[in-house]
């Protein structure tokens, strides 16, 4: 049985995301900047922070988080992505309603 020598697509946004990762990697090397993790405060005025707004961190970023929902969909069962969705809405739903009743009256 011949082994196919294609990418699979869960190894194909895997490649993407790690690719876009390293991108911004040296975009924050070149800065001489650490990328902000998430046990720190976030500073909007901290250099590392700006730089997530830059116009070359900030599409790469938009990769990343297209290719991690996009593998995350593609590993979970239908209905738990179906079950979650109804949360959001749900939650969504619930949210405005409360929204309406404080501003509307």
């Amino acid at each position: 049985m011949p082994v196919s020598t294609r990418i699979s697509p869960l190894r194909h946004l895997v490649n993407i995301l790690s690719d876009a990762v390293t991108r911004i990697d040296e975009r924050y090397a070149s800065a001489n900047l650490e990328f902000p993790t998430l046990d720190k405060v976030f500073n909007e005025k901290d250099p590392a922070c700006l730089l997530l707004s830059n116009h070359d961190v900030a599409p790469l970023a938009s990769v990343v988080v297209a290719a991690a929902d996009q593998l995350i969909a593609s590993v979970r069962h239908p209905g738990e992505s179906t079950l979650d969705m109804a949360q959001s809405v749900r939650t969504l739903h619930t949210f405005l309603c409360y929204f309406l009743v404080d501003n509307v009256g």
